[in-house]
């Protein structure tokens, strides 16, 4: 009896705390300001950068007329968002599910919200979870035994084609058996409490049912999100190098090899702006992602990032600047 209380307890603390947390992160992320991650209109000329990755021969950054960019410049790694008409610095996608733009700079947040989603579920869930399975065992046997489910669907040739065959045909089933039985047995809960669990209730297993999906989805999508962390990659860019296996990359031919290495960064502060003549323009391998920093140093961005979005209020200067895949520099650097 104690342990039972003590599992209890643990229960009440862990559902009220996850359930608020969840909500927290959802509602930050869909309250975004919509100037979240907007370059500013001015930036520095791609002359005050080292090495970044450019779009022609020139060693010129984009430039974007669409909706409100106004001809301003791109950044590297910058996108325009055509649902919310502006363009975004470490753009990944437009999440439908929170109706803004996850960047960059909330990847953390993003991913903590996608893995908490399953693990609230999981953990709601499995209390109710023999129960419902029980539920569900006997509204399928009733509706095997009931003759308006067998004159409607059990013996309708349709019932082997429809939701991808044998499967769908149990699916539907079971779901009718929930209607025999609230209509033969349970027809009036009344005011007893935990009547929609105790009975069987198709209200109920289509709430678990969606639940579940919501949860298989968001872990899936969570899996593919770390994948590109890992890689160094945004959405947007793996779906790039499908299309173009090659990124243009300007170097600085003024700066030495062991830059990489001293600095890591690399962009220009109080130095001189060189000339074009001073700079070469590289082509990337098929097989290299111009910012994947390594696995260590990829998760290390985004443990340093705050977990929620709404702490960090405009773009800073280093997202605008963002380090390149040191071991493609070097290649490059050495091969100029």
């Amino acid at each position: 009896m104690r342990a039972q209380r003590f599992t209890g307890a643990i229960y009440i603390l862990l559902s009220t705390s996850l359930i608020p947390t969840l909500l927290a992160v959802y509602v930050d992320l869909a309250t975004l300001p919509s100037s979240h991650d907007v370059p500013p209109i001015s930036i520095d000329a791609p002359q005050d950068f080292f090495h970044y990755e450019c779009t022609d021969s020139q060693g010129n950054l984009e430039s974007c007329h669409k909706g409100d960019c106004k001809g301003r410049l791109k950044p590297p790694r910058t996108h325009h968002c055509f649902l919310c008409d502006v363009c975004r610095v470490g753009f990944d996608h437009h999440c439908p599910w929170v109706g803004n733009c996850i960047t960059l700079s909330v990847m953390k947040e993003f991913m903590f919200m996608l893995f908490l989603t399953p693990v609230t579920f999981l953990l709601l869930a499995y209390p109710l979870s023999s129960l419902l399975s029980s539920q569900a065992t006997v509204s399928l046997h009733a509706s095997q035994a009931d003759a308006w489910a067998h004159r409607v669907w059990w013996d309708r040739w349709l019932s082997w084609l429809a939701l991808g065959g044998p499967p769908g045909r149990y699916i539907i089933g079971t779901a009718l058996g929930y209607w025999v039985l609230d209509s033969s047995l349970f027809t009036d809960c009344g005011e007893r409490l935990g009547c929609l669990i105790q009975n069987p209730h198709l209200r109920v297993m289509v709430t678990a049912v969606y639940a579940s999906g919501l949860s298989i989805f968001a872990l899936g999508l969570g899996l593919m999100t770390a994948r590109q962390v890992h890689r160094g990659q945004s959405t947007v860019e793996a779906l790039k190098a499908k299309k173009s296996k090659h990124s243009l990359i300007c170097l600085d031919s003024s700066v030495h090899d062991n830059t990489i290495q001293t600095t890591g960064a690399y962009l220009r502060h109080a130095l001189p702006a060189r000339s074009r003549a001073q700079r070469s323009i590289m082509v990337t391998l098929s097989t290299e992602r111009p910012y994947d920093l390594g696995p260590t140093e990829n998760w290390r961005r985004i443990r340093r990032l705050p977990l929620f979005a709404h702490r960090r209020q405009q773009v800073r200067p280093e997202d605008m600047r963002p380090r390149l895949n040191p071991v493609m520099l070097q290649r490059m650097l050495t091969e100029m």
